[in-house]
């Protein structure tokens, strides 16, 4: 077989010179920003290529850092004035209707970082009675007076070679620090993120604890009609007459009648919209919801007696319309702890009785953040966290040759 000829040396000189240009513009943008390819023509007719680099202009360190110190100013006279002005802010007082604490602690139990923050922080806020303003006692005054001094040292320093180095590490360890004063808007939505999937998971784990026994899977022929039976697989799921799921199947073992009609199975409760924990009220309906399958499985204790004979407590009713409880979901959990943990409650089932607790804890801890959520931010943390993030932001402009 014969070998293919040889390309003549020029073009092979042309093609290799090519290549080492495209390399190096590929490889080397700083370097060698462009390449200029002339041709000539020799006397035999060949190709000749002529290569030019042009060095780009990249910018120095020095440069950056020059340009970073240069947004100093902006940020010394607008962010980090308002954090000193924050600083001094009072803090609000909190809803005196509020209990004061958690009615259910969370339990030691395995979990991240996050799970952890998330449940510090909902402790928190129960203990000011739902005020995102936390009073800063001498700990935490010492903690923000180091922060604006170290954060104001840092803004007043000279322009270094290096000065765009280093300030991701140094905004991590003042964000570790200013978690101790408070959270700040984004922290406190990634907190309610996190407790909501817990709260879903612990939730999952009581209704699965809750799950009647199977019915038997063939029913007799004198089986009783179709309304009875829907009404009894209703309240063995937890539904309740006003939880509309659909028209009510048809279950019959004769010949004209088909085992199945309908639209919806009895057998299989639906999915709510309020199991997305959203809002206030979705945790008070799932607490609602996670109440009346407890007391359907006989994981409650009778709910406590009270007297509303007015002649004997002289107690007058209210007329007219009431205005409605702003925490549902507290109220719930104040009638039903006697009954899950008091001297009432049952004791046949204590692996039972954990899931429950458990899972009414975090709906607790997540009705606390997705309230603060709906609040006003504490001035502190969000203006701290606006410091950081303006030196964040200042850094991205500017320090573009930082490696």
């Amino acid at each position: 077989m014969a070998k293919p000829p040889l390309l003549p040396r020029t073009i092979r000189i042309h093609t290799f010179a090519l290549a080492l240009a495209t390399s190096a513009a590929s490889l080397t943008p700083a370097a060698a920003s462009s390449v200029a390819v002339g041709e000539a023509r020799g006397a035999g007719g060949s190709s000749v290529v002529e290569l030019k680099a042009k060095p780009a202009k990249s910018a120095s360190p020095a440069a950056c850092a020059q340009e970073f110190h240069t947004r100093f100013e902006a940020i010394r006279t607008g962010p980090l004035a308002a954090l000193k002005t924050a600083a001094g802010a009072d803090a609000k007082a909190g809803d005196a209707r509020l209990p004061g604490a958690l009615l259910f602690p969370p339990q030691a139990r395995p979990g991240t970082a996050e799970n952890a923050s998330a449940l510090r922080a909902a402790s928190d806020l129960a203990r000011r009675q739902g005020s995102m303003a936390q009073p800063l006692d001498a700990n935490t005054r010492w903690i923000v007076s180091r922060i604006r001094e170290d954060l104001g040292d840092f803004l007043s320093q000279k322009p270094t070679t290096y000065l765009c180095s280093g300030i991701a590490e140094y905004l991590d360890t003042l964000r570790a620090q200013a978690a101790r004063i408070g959270s700040s808007p984004d922290r406190l939505a990634a907190q309610v993120e996190t407790q909501r999937e817990a709260a879903k998971a612990s939730l999952d784990r009581a209704r699965a604890a809750l799950r009647p026994a199977p019915l038997p899977r063939f029913a007799p022929s004198d089986r009783p009609g179709s309304e009875l039976v829907a009404d009894t697989l209703r309240s063995s799921v937890g539904l309740h007459d006003e939880d509309v799921y659909g028209p009510v199947m048809r279950v019959a073992g004769r010949q004209d009648v088909r085992i199945s009609e309908g639209s919806s199975d009895p057998d299989l409760p639906p999915r709510k919209s309020f199991e997305a924990l959203r809002t206030n009220e979705d945790v008070a309906r799932a607490v609602r919801d996670l109440a009346a399958r407890a007391q359907g499985a006989g994981a409650l204790g009778a709910p406590a007696a009270t007297d509303t004979d007015p002649v004997r407590t002289g107690s007058i009713a209210v007329m007219g319309p009431q205005r409605p409880d702003p925490r549902p979901a507290l109220a719930l959990l104040v009638e039903l702890k006697p009954r899950l943990v008091g001297p009432a409650a049952p004791t046949s089932d204590p692996l039972l009785r954990a899931d429950l607790t458990q899972s009414l804890s975090d709906l607790e801890a997540l009705d606390y953040l997705l309230a603060a959520a709906d609040m006003p931010a504490d001035p502190l943390p969000a203006a701290l966290e606006a410091t950081f993030q303006a030196i964040e932001t200042a850094r991205a402009e500017a320090c573009h040759c930082a490696p």
